[in-house]
Protein backbone atom coordinates (compact mmCIF):
# COMPACT_ATOMS: atom_id res chain seq x y z
CA UNK A 1 0.00 0.00 0.00
CA UNK A 2 1.29 3.59 -0.84
CA UNK A 3 -0.19 7.02 0.10
CA UNK A 4 -1.56 9.09 -2.76
CA UNK A 5 0.85 11.32 -3.76
CA UNK A 6 2.90 13.11 -7.33
CA UNK A 7 5.34 10.37 -6.81
CA UNK A 8 2.53 7.40 -6.31
CA UNK A 9 0.41 9.23 -9.10
CA UNK A 10 3.45 8.97 -11.20
CA UNK A 11 3.72 4.89 -10.48
CA UNK A 12 0.57 4.12 -10.89
CA UNK A 13 0.35 5.55 -14.17
CA UNK A 14 3.23 3.70 -15.22
CA UNK A 15 1.97 0.38 -14.10
CA UNK A 16 -1.05 0.71 -16.11
CA UNK A 17 0.55 1.44 -18.73
CA UNK A 18 2.66 -1.97 -18.72
CA UNK A 19 -0.79 -3.34 -17.54
CA UNK A 20 -2.61 -1.68 -21.02
CA UNK A 21 0.59 -2.70 -23.30
CA UNK A 22 0.12 -6.72 -21.90
CA UNK A 23 -3.59 -6.60 -22.22
CA UNK A 24 -3.49 -5.66 -25.69
CA UNK A 25 -0.72 -8.09 -26.45
CA UNK A 26 -3.09 -10.59 -24.98
CA UNK A 27 -5.80 -9.40 -26.96
CA UNK A 28 -4.30 -9.07 -30.26
CA UNK A 29 -2.89 -12.62 -29.76
CA UNK A 30 -6.36 -13.33 -29.56
CA UNK A 31 -7.38 -12.00 -32.95
CA UNK A 32 -9.05 -9.00 -31.19
CA UNK A 33 -8.26 -6.07 -33.07
CA UNK A 34 -7.47 -2.66 -31.35
CA UNK A 35 -10.80 -1.08 -32.69
CA UNK A 36 -12.66 -3.60 -30.65
CA UNK A 37 -10.58 -3.56 -27.42
CA UNK A 38 -12.10 -1.66 -24.38
CA UNK A 39 -9.77 -0.79 -21.45
CA UNK A 40 -11.14 0.81 -17.95
CA UNK A 41 -8.88 1.26 -14.78
CA UNK A 42 -9.54 1.70 -11.73
CA UNK A 43 -7.77 2.18 -8.36
CA UNK A 44 -9.13 0.58 -4.60
CA UNK A 45 -8.45 3.72 -2.37
CA UNK A 46 -9.18 4.34 1.51
CA UNK A 47 -8.46 6.44 4.06
CA UNK A 48 -4.59 5.59 5.51
CA UNK A 49 -6.02 3.41 9.00
CA UNK A 50 -9.78 2.48 7.26
CA UNK A 51 -10.21 -1.58 6.61
CA UNK A 52 -12.59 -0.72 4.01
CA UNK A 53 -11.36 0.50 0.39
CA UNK A 54 -13.46 2.15 -2.46
CA UNK A 55 -13.06 1.57 -6.32
CA UNK A 56 -12.21 4.24 -7.62
CA UNK A 57 -12.64 4.58 -11.79
CA UNK A 58 -9.55 6.06 -13.26
CA UNK A 59 -10.57 9.32 -15.65
CA UNK A 60 -8.81 12.23 -16.55
CA UNK A 61 -7.41 13.66 -13.27
CA UNK A 62 -9.29 14.37 -10.22
CA UNK A 63 -8.71 10.72 -8.74
CA UNK A 64 -8.77 12.50 -4.92
CA UNK A 65 -12.05 14.16 -5.90
CA UNK A 66 -13.85 11.19 -7.16
CA UNK A 67 -12.82 9.42 -4.15
CA UNK A 68 -14.11 12.27 -2.05
CA UNK A 69 -17.08 12.25 -3.32
CA UNK A 70 -17.39 8.33 -4.02
CA UNK A 71 -16.66 8.48 -0.08
CA UNK A 72 -18.94 10.98 0.96
CA UNK A 73 -22.07 9.21 -1.38
CA UNK A 74 -21.66 5.97 0.61
CA UNK A 75 -20.48 6.78 4.04
CA UNK A 76 -21.74 10.65 4.60
CA UNK A 77 -18.64 12.23 5.21
CA UNK A 78 -15.35 12.99 3.81
CA UNK A 79 -11.77 13.88 5.64
CA UNK A 80 -9.96 16.12 3.52
CA UNK A 81 -7.18 16.29 6.04
CA UNK A 82 -6.49 12.55 6.05
CA UNK A 83 -4.20 10.61 3.79
CA UNK A 84 -5.44 8.43 1.46
CA UNK A 85 -3.66 5.08 0.57
CA UNK A 86 -3.78 3.00 -2.55
CA UNK A 87 -4.76 -1.02 -1.86
CA UNK A 88 -4.85 -1.92 -5.51
CA UNK A 89 -4.38 -0.99 -9.12
CA UNK A 90 -6.76 -2.70 -11.29
CA UNK A 91 -7.26 -2.52 -15.32
CA UNK A 92 -10.20 -4.24 -17.04
CA UNK A 93 -9.31 -5.35 -20.37
CA UNK A 94 -12.11 -6.49 -22.69
CA UNK A 95 -12.02 -7.70 -26.60
CA UNK A 96 -15.69 -6.88 -28.61
CA UNK A 97 -17.51 -9.29 -30.68
CA UNK A 98 -20.91 -8.89 -32.36
CA UNK A 99 -23.49 -10.88 -30.90
CA UNK A 100 -24.19 -13.95 -32.60
CA UNK A 101 -27.31 -14.40 -34.96
CA UNK A 102 -29.60 -16.89 -33.31
CA UNK A 103 -31.18 -19.47 -35.77
CA UNK A 104 -35.07 -18.42 -35.52
CA UNK A 105 -37.59 -20.95 -35.45
CA UNK A 106 -40.58 -21.55 -37.86
CA UNK A 107 -44.24 -22.08 -37.00
CA UNK A 108 -45.45 -25.34 -37.26
CA UNK A 109 -47.20 -26.67 -40.63
CA UNK A 110 -48.82 -29.42 -40.08
CA UNK A 111 -50.17 -31.31 -37.01
CA UNK A 112 -49.07 -30.69 -33.77
CA UNK A 113 -46.31 -33.68 -32.20
CA UNK A 114 -48.42 -37.32 -30.97
CA UNK A 115 -47.87 -37.00 -26.73
CA UNK A 116 -47.86 -39.93 -24.80
CA UNK A 117 -49.93 -40.78 -22.54
CA UNK A 118 -48.03 -41.47 -19.23
CA UNK A 119 -48.53 -41.61 -15.45
CA UNK A 120 -46.47 -39.19 -13.42
CA UNK A 121 -46.90 -37.62 -10.28
CA UNK A 122 -47.80 -34.14 -9.85
CA UNK A 123 -48.07 -32.31 -7.39
CA UNK A 124 -47.92 -35.46 -4.87
CA UNK A 125 -50.83 -36.94 -6.60
CA UNK A 126 -50.34 -39.82 -9.32
CA UNK A 127 -52.18 -38.75 -12.82
CA UNK A 128 -51.98 -39.31 -16.41
CA UNK A 129 -50.23 -36.98 -18.04
CA UNK A 130 -48.65 -36.06 -21.41
CA UNK A 131 -45.40 -36.96 -22.44
CA UNK A 132 -43.47 -35.01 -25.55
CA UNK A 133 -39.63 -34.65 -26.65
CA UNK A 134 -38.74 -31.24 -26.53
CA UNK A 135 -36.63 -31.84 -30.10
CA UNK A 136 -40.67 -32.18 -31.66
CA UNK A 137 -41.65 -28.74 -30.59
CA UNK A 138 -41.59 -25.59 -32.80
CA UNK A 139 -42.23 -22.13 -32.48
CA UNK A 140 -46.00 -21.48 -31.49
CA UNK A 141 -46.26 -24.78 -30.33
CA UNK A 142 -48.93 -24.40 -26.89
CA UNK A 143 -49.67 -27.64 -24.36
CA UNK A 144 -51.03 -27.65 -21.20
CA UNK A 145 -50.75 -29.72 -18.80
CA UNK A 146 -50.29 -32.00 -17.17
CA UNK A 147 -47.81 -32.47 -18.97
CA UNK A 148 -43.89 -33.90 -19.12
CA UNK A 149 -41.45 -32.15 -21.92
CA UNK A 150 -37.83 -34.55 -22.25
CA UNK A 151 -34.91 -33.84 -23.55
CA UNK A 152 -31.44 -35.49 -23.59
CA UNK A 153 -30.76 -33.71 -20.42
CA UNK A 154 -33.43 -32.24 -18.31
CA UNK A 155 -37.46 -33.20 -17.96
CA UNK A 156 -39.79 -30.19 -17.75
CA UNK A 157 -42.69 -30.89 -15.67
CA UNK A 158 -45.83 -28.88 -16.73
CA UNK A 159 -48.54 -29.23 -13.89
CA UNK A 160 -52.25 -29.24 -14.38
CA UNK A 161 -53.24 -25.83 -15.32
CA UNK A 162 -50.61 -24.78 -16.66
CA UNK A 163 -49.25 -24.41 -20.12
CA UNK A 164 -46.56 -24.27 -22.29
CA UNK A 165 -45.48 -22.32 -25.33
CA UNK A 166 -42.35 -22.14 -27.62
CA UNK A 167 -40.65 -19.23 -28.94
CA UNK A 168 -39.24 -18.66 -31.97
CA UNK A 169 -35.83 -19.15 -30.35
CA UNK A 170 -37.22 -22.40 -28.49
CA UNK A 171 -37.37 -21.05 -25.54
CA UNK A 172 -40.31 -22.63 -23.19
CA UNK A 173 -42.20 -20.15 -21.39
CA UNK A 174 -44.37 -21.92 -18.55
CA UNK A 175 -47.45 -20.45 -17.36
CA UNK A 176 -49.87 -20.56 -14.56
CA UNK A 177 -53.65 -20.66 -15.69
CA UNK A 178 -56.31 -21.00 -13.02
CA UNK A 179 -54.38 -23.75 -10.64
Amino acid sequence: MRKWGAETEGEVLLLLEEMRSEARGRLSGEGFGLDVQRMEGSLDLRYVGQSHEIKVPLGDGAVLERFASLHHRLYGYTNPTAEVEVVAVRLRAEGRVEPPALARMRPRVGPAPVAERVEAFFRDLRQEGACVERAALTFGDRLSGPLLVTEYSSTHVVPAGWSVEVDELGNLHLEAGDV
